[in-house]
């Protein structure tokens, strides 16, 4: 077994992505346990959420599924129609995360996480 941990930088163009799966492919028989990082930028965007205003969250958002669509564009349209439903997912659950009781920390916390989900 072998892991592979790949940073938002690695995960944020096609041609990018594509070594991602060589890299996957020439490692198979090891049975690589892939994890890869929120793509370039949606780290960043997604800790601003807890000090932002709801109407300012929709601006958040947006710039993320932007940063999304742009990379799934460089695919098929079935792609897109088959990851943007999830990325919009995300953003509702994590809607209910910022408007929880949490502590910031905890709510930081549970916030970010979804950049690697995303991803």
């Amino acid at each position: 077994m072998i892991i592979l941990k790949f940073g938002g930088t690695s995960v944020s163009t096609r041609e990018r992505l594509e070594i991602i799966c060589r890299i996957v492919t020439e490692e198979k028989e090891r049975q690589p346990i892939l994890v890869v990082s929120a793509i370039r930028g949606v780290t960043d965007l997604l800790l601003s959420l807890p000090s932002i205003s709801h109407n300012e969250r929709k601006n958040i958002f947006s710039q993320i599924q932007q940063l999304h669509s742009k990379l799934l564009a460089t695919y098929d349209d079935s792609l897109q129609q088959q990851v943007l439903p999830f990325i919009e997912q995300c953003e509702r659950e994590m809607t209910k995360i910022l408007s929880s009781k949490k502590k910031s920390s905890e709510l930081a916390d549970a916030v970010v996480s979804y950049g690697e989900i995303m991803s």
